[in-house]
């Protein structure tokens, strides 16, 4: 690995971005990192790439970023899964000796203050990690810092904006707002290093290699060891989007997926009953709920609405599969979804 500095006194943040076949996606990704607007004195940022390609494809655009003079470090990692990528982005992480450790995924653009924002967060709440939320990339945008985005209106702050500059949807004016999670997912999302040292030495489970769903488990067990986990509002990224994604059937396996993986986590965290009792409740809820869409889906159709009732006809499907995937580990059946790479 060719590692990020350290050393100095002002705290470092590695961020990092774990990529498989994506060369598009990740020079729009570190891009976007390369354009973080902070103080010098109050942070240093190092990048890391993992790349999970069979072989270190991800180089020559980690090399672009040397030629600029940006502290990166890069790390290929040939044995594919998400979770391992991410366990050999925290130790390049830790021989850094990064103070906080950040992940963005190689298919989201980070808007300007993003870092600052989340380590603002951080230290004004006092936990051990945050995470904020990601939008839909608009089409055709590659320097958010300069374009702008008609979008749902927004509060920033005590103000309430229709149009928004992208660059601004991560300045929030006012106090930032959080609600405490168990579990967060490393989409946007910054930690404190202790997570990853001894004693709790917490690392990605491995064995949920193609499944998802590892950086949940991974933060559950964090938060089960007195880890302080908050969802922050208004911090967010924009995601690029996959047509394969947008399919009925991906969607639908994904869900199913989430819902074996949430089966994993609380079993894996929590006692016998306890565990049963919460899968069980969960399985019945979005069971439930995806009758009722489905059934709101046929209303609409004979109210002549096809377009609402396509969306309502979709969010009941995919809360049947999440449903139907919190009990199918007692069968033993997983979905994969994680094989293939989508998106370029």
């Amino acid at each position: 690995m060719d590692s990020v500095e350290a050393g100095t006194a002002v705290p470092l943040i590695a961020v990092c971005v774990c990529t498989r076949g994506r060369p598009q996606m990740l020079r729009r990704c570190l891009g976007s990192l390369r354009r973080q607007d902070y103080d010098a004195a109050e942070l240093r940022m190092g990048l890391i790439v993992v790349d999970n390609n069979p072989e270190p494809t991800a180089r020559p655009i980690y090399e672009e970023l040397l030629e600029d003079g940006e502290p990166v470090g890069f790390v290929h990692c040939p044995h594919p899964g998400i979770p391992i990528a991410r366990n050999a982005a925290l130790r390049a992480a830790l021989d850094a000796e990064a103070d906080y450790i950040a992940f963005l995924d190689d298919d989201e653009v980070a808007p300007p203050h993003w870092l600052a924002l989340l380590l603002r967060a951080l230290q004004e709440s006092g936990a051990d990690a945050v995470q904020g939320g990601v939008r839909v990339l608009p089409a055709d945008v590659d320097d958010i810092a300069a374009a702008t985005v008609a979008l749902r209106p927004v509060t920033l702050g005590p103000v309430t904006l229709a149009t928004v500059p992208l660059g601004d949807v991560l300045s929030p004016a006012g106090p930032m707002s959080w609600e405490f999670r168990e579990s967060l997912a490393t989409c946007n999302v910054l930690f404190k290093a202790r997570l990853v040292r001894p004693p709790l030495s917490l690392r990605f489970d491995e064995s949920m290699q193609f499944t998802g769903g590892s950086d949940r488990e991974f933060f559950m067990r964090a938060h089960k060891r007195g880890g302080k986990l908050l969802r922050v509002r208004d911090i967010e990224v924009f995601e690029d989007t996959h047509a394969e994604r947008r399919t009925l059937g991906y969607q639908a396996t994904r869900a199913f997926a989430a819902g074996s993986n949430y089966f994993q986590r609380i079993s894996k965290n929590e006692l016998g009953p306890m565990a049963a009792a919460r899968i069980t409740l969960r399985a019945l809820e979005r069971s439930v709920s995806g009758v009722v869409k489905l059934m709101l889906s046929a209303a609409l159709v004979l109210a002549l609405r096809p377009r609402s009732a396509r969306a309502h006809w979709r969010k009941g499907c995919t809360s049947l599969c999440f449903a139907a995937g919190c009990l199918s580990p007692l069968a033993s059946i997983r979905a994969y979804p994680y094989r293939n790479v989508q998106g370029a």
